[in-house]
C-alpha cells in the first residue's frame, strides 16, 4: 500500500505515468492475433451440434 501511495505522488497524472511507462513497459500482441483465422462461411459449414 505504502508502494502505492508513493507512486501516486510521484505521477501526479494518468497522462504523466502512461509517458513514464510506454518507454519501461513492453506490451506484446495478444495471442489471438496469431491465431489462425477462419472464415464465418467456413466455420458455420464445420459447426456440429452437440445435441444431434
Amino acid at each position: 500500500m505504502v508502494e502505492l501511495l508513493q507512486l501516486k505522488q510521484q505521477f501526479k497524472s494518468t497522462r504523466i505515468a502512461k509517458q513514464a511507462s510506454s518507454s519501461i513497459l513492453f506490451s506484446p500482441p495478444p495471442l489471438a492475433s496469431s491465431a489462425k483465422k477462419i472464415l464465418k462461411n467456413e466455420a458455420v459449414q464445420l459447426h456440429r451440434s452437440r445435441f444431434n
